[in-house]
């Protein structure tokens, strides 16, 4: 009879055993075959007082989620179930779900290439069986170790005119969050990007400098002058003596060619009231007095020229005067040799004028002439005066 009762009550326990685990052995062990991962969702109640099974999640960690060419991350899959944690099978495997050109993956070592370029992103996952994990994302950083800047060759920058930055970053594929600031001339220029803008109101001469820089890198520094500025005028002329009423050329060289505040004026030293300049034309008046000394320049801004001179005509220097004979018979005539110095001089027109003995001569047409009546042994002395 005892033995009866033992059999029928090891029975009713089997049934309890079987009957919880129709309950609850499915949850505990995943659902799925899985004896180990659910959904992280277990509470150890089922709200009817009964015990439920710890569910459990697959939780990826990386040893670091920046990292420069060359670095190793290491991976580390968990299974997590609220603050508990525990390593998760040796079968777990590593992914890379994202960049797989940028790094190599043996077991769960990460190690980024050399050739990755700045800011470059890889997404790796763990999987155990059928379940995920949740991505790391991990970025590379390659910090800029030098920085050169170019315009191209250009250093002169028109007002209102702009020109293109380029630059070179070391190494290659570094962080390029370039920025471009200006060092100098900040109130002539702006820089938009990688384009600096001359202002339409700066000053000719002015000097834009600017660098770039990246963190605390920085580059070369470029200069610029706004404009072509002049840096000298000079002035040139074929002759030196000008008739009244006559004109000449005058030529003038800006340098550089092309500067944007070359305009001149004319400015007269000496000699302003006998002539006038127009379109580098210099036209002396037609009553300006022979030998009168006229002289000017270019005057552009604070910069001027050289200073061209002219000479009204052809002032006369010298006149000679000469004769083969020194002896005239009464009633003879003899030639008189005049030289005009210089020959165009254009106020060389003389007369004659007697010393001595003019009572016994006459001068016409360069050729004295002994009066008939004239003593012999008189005296007769004559200059040409202009």
């Amino acid at each position: 009879m005892k033995n009866a009762i033992r059999s029928i009550s090891l029975l009713l326990v089997i049934l309890m055993l079987a009957s919880f685990c129709m309950t609850s052995c499915d949850g505990l062990f995943g659902g799925t075959g899985d004896p180990s991962i659910g959904d992280g969702t277990g509470d150890g109640n089922d709200g009817e007082g009964n015990d439920k099974p710890i569910m459990y999640s697959l939780l990826l960690k990386a040893s670091k989620t920046i990292a420069a060419r060359g670095d190793e991350v290491v991976l580390n899959a968990v299974l997590k179930s609220g603050d508990a944690e525990e390593p998760a099978s040796e079968d777990v495997e590593y992914i890379i779900e994202e960049g797989a050109d940028y790094a190599f993956l043996v077991g769960n070592v990460l190690t980024i290439k050399d050739t990755v370029n700045h800011g470059a992103t890889i997404k790796v996952k763990a999987r155990e069986g059928a379940t995920d994990s949740n991505l790391v994302e991990i970025k590379v950083n390659v910090p800029a170790t030098g920085i050169e800047i170019s315009a191209g060759g250009v250093t002169n920058l028109l007002a209102g005119s702009s020109v293109v930055l380029t630059h070179t970053i070391a190494p290659a594929g570094a962080d390029n969050g370039i920025k471009f600031v200006i060092t100098e001339g900040a109130d002539a220029a702006t820089v938009s990007g990688n384009v600096l803008v001359v202002n339409p109101n700066a000053t000719t001469g002015k000097t834009v400098k600017v660098k770039a820089v990246v963190g605390e890198v920085e580059s070369n520094e470029l200069s610029f002058i706004v404009g072509y500025p002049l840096n000298s005028i000079e002035i040139s002329t074929g002759v030196t003596n000008i008739v009244s009423g006559n004109f000449a050329q005058l030529y003038v060289n800006i340098n550089p060619e092309n500067a944007t505040n070359g305009k001149y004026t004319w400015e007269f030293i000496e000699g302003g009231d006998y002539a006038t300049v127009v379109n580098n034309v210099i036209t002396v008046n037609a009553n300006a007095p022979t030998g009168a000394k006229i002289s000017l320049k270019a005057v552009a801004g604070d910069i001027s020229s050289n200073v061209v001179e002219f000479t009204v005509g052809y002032p006369l220097e010298s006149i000679t005067v000469t004769t083969t004979a020194t002896n005239i018979v009464s009633g003879g005539m003899a030639q008189l040799g005049v030289t005009i110095n210089p020959e165009n001089a254009t106020n060389g027109k003389y007369t004659w004028e007697f010393i001595e003995g003019g009572d016994y001569a006459t001068v016409v047409n360069n050729v004295i002439t002994v009066n008939a009546n004239a003593p012999t042994g008189a005296k007769i002395s004559l200059k040409a005066v202009a």
